[in-house]
């Protein structure tokens, strides 16, 4: 049985087609004999350049989602660290009802105040600290 070149070409291409991922694309078309026309590669140069494309366009849009959720995580960041009130010393602690002065402080978000040493006998809200 005589088996022409023109279809161990073609059968060549078709698995170079078929599994184009998982060869060296370069080293692949390098081992195409020099008879080979353009015509019989074209399946194969489409599908890498199909390949090609989606991936970048996936990467393209995963570059975007990671923009979109870092400047939404700024957003939310700058949001909280403007939210401010005025705390003075005669102001009681919500947990112990004795008066801040001076101590360390930190609240919560409904802008309870707490001496920061008294944030674990109380609510089991973790109080801000900002």
């Amino acid at each position: 049985a005589v088996v022409s070149t023109q279809s161990t070409g073609d059968a060549a291409i078709e698995v170079r087609v078929k599994h184009f991922r998982m060869i060296d694309k370069q080293e692949a078309l390098a081992l195409l004999p020099p008879e080979t026309r353009l015509a019989d590669v074209n399946r194969l140069f489409c599908a890498i350049l199909k390949d090609t494309t989606r991936n970048k366009r996936q990467n393209q849009m995963l570059k975007s989602l990671h923009l979109f959720n870092n400047l939404q995580v700024k957003s939310q960041m700058m949001s909280l660290q403007s939210d401010q009130f005025i705390v003075e010393a005669q102001d009681n602690c919500c947990v112990c009802n004795k008066k801040v002065g001076e101590a360390a402080i930190a609240f919560y978000p409904d802008r309870r105040i707490v001496h920061y040493g008294c944030m674990t006998q109380g609510d089991p809200q973790p109080p801000r600290t900002d």
